[in-house]
């Protein structure tokens, strides 16, 4: 013999199997969802800051070579003074 599901039972399961389809699709609502460009405005934040960064790093290391070239020319300066005092 077969044993046959009463409407109650089908109808129940149904039901519940609705209620948790619509528990799930309320709750991925209300998932907050991923604000893209603030996420690209901090990215391009982060590149922007690694920009400054490196060109501060390159006027530091320009700085460092000029400094250099200007006492090299005062110290070749000197030199010119002194061999014509001396003579």
């Amino acid at each position: 013999m077969k044993a046959r599901h009463s409407h109650s039972t089908v109808n129940n399961f149904r039901l519940d199997l609705l209620k948790k389809s619509l528990y799930y699709i309320t709750k991925m609502n209300e998932m907050k969802n991923t604000n893209w460009t603030s996420y690209n405005q901090q990215r391009k934040a982060l590149g922007i800051r690694a920009d400054i960064n490196r060109y501060r790093k390159q006027a530091f290391y320009l700085d460092l070579i000029i400094a250099g070239l200007l006492g090299a020319s005062a110290a070749l300066v000197f030199v010119i003074i002194h061999q014509i005092a001396i003579g």
